[in-house]
């Protein structure tokens, strides 16, 4: 009989909050609660090479420290206050949850005092395959297109556990909607700027441990450093509406929201102080438009996920109750 293919298409990932950081945790079809797109897991271990003496034969290489990486996406949803996505995930990214939907940045490492950060054993079902890491922590962005779906693109690294023939999960998909960027408010202090894409870019730092004494040579990974910040494309503004490059030269700064939204449903961002880095003027179909990187410089960002039907964040209010995030 032919063996058939593995198909790429054919796959499942799965993601569960260690509860000791770097020891690894079962997986099952709840730890696949997800809408994943595009997953992948590389394996970057380190062959080492021998040259045999006298000549240019070689000796058979040795494997040394064997590490991985996962990336994917993942819609924003928000239909309950902490939806499976945002549990897993941001305080496996340095956004630790302080509050019913409130995910704050926290810089003590898992299994600090006071951490609201964990590290996570991710494995990916490929047709039959199961390949994993554990130990892992990561970095988000957050991209939010003009009218169109909001992605968390993530990046985890940890320690590489390795290949086995195991049978594919089943995900259980959250049925909400996901959150889109569109009525939602997007200002910078008192400027609201006409952009077609946001970014938001934790731009963690992460590092694995190296500990001798484990059987991997790691003990689990930390974010040791972070910039956070993003890049936005405004529609170029008269300096008397929006004064980009002169509060760039001037290093002014302004308070940051913005919103992802899907009816009653909301994620939204803020943060203190965002200053800009380098603005350039750019085109967008024959509107004059600036691109500009920023940073968010109080290590102050917040997540927040709200439920109710009436929101106020900032300034930005709408119709019914209200909640201030």
């Amino acid at each position: 009989m032919a063996t058939p293919p593995l198909l790429s298409r054919v796959r499942v990932m799965a993601a569960k909050a260690e509860v000791v950081p770097g020891v690894m945790q079962p997986l099952a079809n709840a730890n696949a609660a997800f809408n994943v797109f595009n997953p992948a897991i590389q394996q970057s271990a380190e062959v080492v090479g021998r040259e045999e003496q006298g000549g240019f034969g070689r000796l058979k290489a040795t494997v040394g420290a064997q590490l991985g990486t996962v990336t994917f996406s993942t819609e924003l949803i928000a239909d309950v206050t902490n939806p499976a996505w945002a549990m897993t995930f941001l305080p496996a990214v340095g956004l630790g949850i302080t509050g019913g939907g409130v995910y704050t940045i926290n810089p003590v490492p898992p299994g600090g005092v006071g951490s609201t950060q964990h590290t996570l054993t991710i494995g990916c079902y490929e047709n039959g395959l199961f390949k994993y890491i554990y130990g892992a922590m990561g970095n988000v962005r957050f991209v939010m297109p003009s009218a169109r779906r909001v992605l968390a693109e993530f990046t985890f690294s940890g320690i590489w556990g390795g290949v086995t023939d195991v049978g594919i999960l089943t995900p259980n998909y959250p049925t909400a909607a996901p959150c889109h960027f569109v009525l939602g408010a997007f200002n910078i202090g008192a400027w609201h700027p006409k952009v077609a894409e946001l970014v938001i870019d934790l731009r963690n730092e992460v590092y694995v441990r190296e500990h001798g004494s484990a059987a991997s040579g790691y003990s689990y990974a930390v974010i040791g450093n972070r910039r956070v910040g993003g890049s936005m494309t405004p529609e170029a503004e008269l300096v008397a509406n929006a004064d980009l490059y002169g509060d760039w030269l001037a290093g002014n700064t302004g308070a940051f929201h913005a919103a992802a939204t899907a009816g009653a449903n909301a994620v939204y961002f803020n943060a203190g102080n965002l200053q800009h880095i380098n603005p350039q003027e750019a085109d967008r179909s024959g509107v004059a438009i600036d691109t500009d990187d920023f940073d968010l410089l109080d290590d102050d960002l917040t997540v927040t996920l709200v439920t109710t039907a009436t929101t106020t964040v900032g300034a930005t209010t709408t119709a019914g109750a209200t909640t201030t995030a």
